[in-house]
């Protein structure tokens, strides 16, 4: 076998030797920043499911307010809409976890202490957010048991009425009629299942659940979307040093292949390693510059911890 740096623009024509040794690291290289990327593209499809899932929440609450006289199968239709959220959330939610688990166990090790930090972040999250602990759960519960929503309510109140004699006709200025839906569990759910921990149900019971035991899956699913962000952020700490040395050693090829270039010839647009045959045949390849660095930086952008992600709340 033989071993070159080139690039497709010109074929054969500017080719320079490297070692096996070379291209099995470069090969390396880009296997570690694509696990990098996987991680964050399985939480940006998360974050599309979560996205999802609020219009559908808020597009009931506007047909709630907007129509009147509803039949029942319309009603039936906007629930089966959110189940079907629901369900792909939860889906998305546990891929994301069996990805950054995965792959952080392809590269570190399964007993290292890298392994650690990453469970001690998910049971971080599951003492400080009993909807994250729960959402965990009732995965299984769903796909095994019963679709997500158990109960749902449409409702509207009057707010700063100052109406003391009750006269809605003279309603203050600054009052407002407030709409609302309301899509629901019941703890009832987890019970089904015998591997569910009892104080896990307790605690739905104590701090989410209310007086007829029902559990808001807004709130739940802020919780577990605010908890998964803050493992992705511990995650990303534990692959910074990776992602440099990777990122490294594929520029440094790429740039000693620029820099022997004939003079006067255009740079290449890309680089590339190249296991040949001793015809010449390609037979594996690296991109060099695949610019994976520029992907990771503008997902790391648009998806960062979302601290306090439960405790946020839409007005108009």
């Amino acid at each position: 076998m033989n071993y070159v740096l080139t690039t497709n623009l010109w074929a054969w024509r500017h080719t320079q030797p490297t070692t096996a040794e070379a291209f099995e690291a470069a090969l390396s290289a880009v296997d570690r920043l694509m696990a990098c990327l996987a991680i964050e593209e399985a939480f940006a499809v998360l974050i599309a499911n979560y996205v999802t899932f609020e219009k559908a929440v808020a597009s009931a609450n506007i047909k709630n307010m907007v129509e009147s006289g509803a039949s029942i199968a319309d009603l039936n239709n906007r629930r089966r809409e959110i189940d079907r959220h629901l369900v792909n959330l939860l889906a998305a939610g546990e891929m994301f976890s069996d990805h950054a688990l995965r792959r952080a166990k392809a590269q570190f090790g399964r007993k290292s202490s890298e392994i650690e930090v990453l469970k001690g972040a998910f049971q971080e999250q599951r003492e400080r957010l009993v909807g994250f602990w729960a959402t965990e759960c009732l995965r299984n519960a769903v796909l095994h048991n019963a679709l997500p929503i158990t109960s749902w309510t449409t409702g509207s109140r009057w707010v700063g009425l100052n109406t003391p004699d009750g006269n809605f006709s003279k309603l203050s200025p600054t009052a407002r009629a407030e709409y609302s839906v309301t899509f629901t569990f019941a703890t009832d759910l987890l019970a089904r299942d015998n591997k569910v921990d009892a104080a896990l149900i307790d605690r739905l019971k104590a701090e989410r659940a209310d007086e007829k035991g029902r559990v808001s899956w807004v709130v739940t699913i802020r919780e577990y979307v605010e908890g998964l962000s803050m493992v992705l952020g511990e995650g990303r700490k534990l692959w910074t040093e990776v992602e440099r040395t990777a990122s490294a050693l594929l520029a440094e090829m790429a740039d000693t292949y620029r820099a022997n270039l004939p003079e006067g010839i255009e740079q290449p647009l890309h680089v590339f390693a190249v296991e040949t045959n001793d015809d010449g045949r390609w037979l594996r390849e690296v991109l060099l510059n695949a610019h994976l660095e520029g992907q990771l930086a503008e997902l790391r952008r648009q998806h960062k911890p979302m601290v306090n992600l439960h405790r946020r709340y839409l007005s108009g």
